[in-house]
């Protein structure tokens, strides 16, 4: 495993393709879907393949980037090569077998997407407000699919994320 890129890694910008007031990178990303996970479990410990998961989950954009969500969302093709691509780096670094998907680390990988657009949006950049939209409709297939024993906590902040969306989408 190699352990300079996989930390390097975490100093990765992301969103760089849209206009943000406080710049985020994969490290303070990783870190906010950590501690939803966590506290999606609370007071119990979460399984620890999952917290493995979510702590490599970013890693191969060391070498691709973050690619915008937009991009993504509207080339199923170029998402899939990018599967494949991150998959090839996972292996190369030595850590293939966290990239498995888990929908605990969908839901926490989405909502911690969520909670920093919101961030912005509180600051005034309702550039981002598209971005919680479409990130809270990706929500909706994802929620349904979670753990019995964390999908009331995790569809609850969910609906909390929904009422600060429709607030502030109301003002504009």
């Amino acid at each position: 495993m190699n352990i300079y890129q996989i930390y390097e890694a975490g100093m990765v910008r992301r969103y760089h393709a849209k206009r943000v007031i406080q710049h985020q990178t994969i490290g303070e990303h990783t870190w906010g879907v950590c501690m939803l996970i966590y506290w999606l479990y609370y007071p119990n410990k979460p399984p620890q393949e999952i917290i493995g998961r979510a702590l490599f989950h970013d890693v191969p954009e060391i070498i691709t980037g973050d690619v915008p969500a937009p991009a993504k969302w509207r080339s199923p093709a170029l998402t899939e090569a990018l599967d494949g691509l991150e998959a090839m780096v996972a292996s190369e670094l030595g850590f293939a077998e966290h990239m498995e998907p888990h929908v605990v680390l969908s839901y926490a990988d989405n909502v911690e997407l969520l909670m920093y657009a919101l961030s912005e949006v509180k600051l005034g950049n309702q550039y981002l407000l598209y971005t919680m939209e479409k990130g809270l409709g990706r929500l909706q297939d994802i929620v349904p699919k979670l753990p019995s024993e964390v999908r009331p906590r995790g569809a609850s902040l969910v609906d909390e994320l929904r009422a600060s969306f429709n607030h502030y989408e109301a003002k504009r």
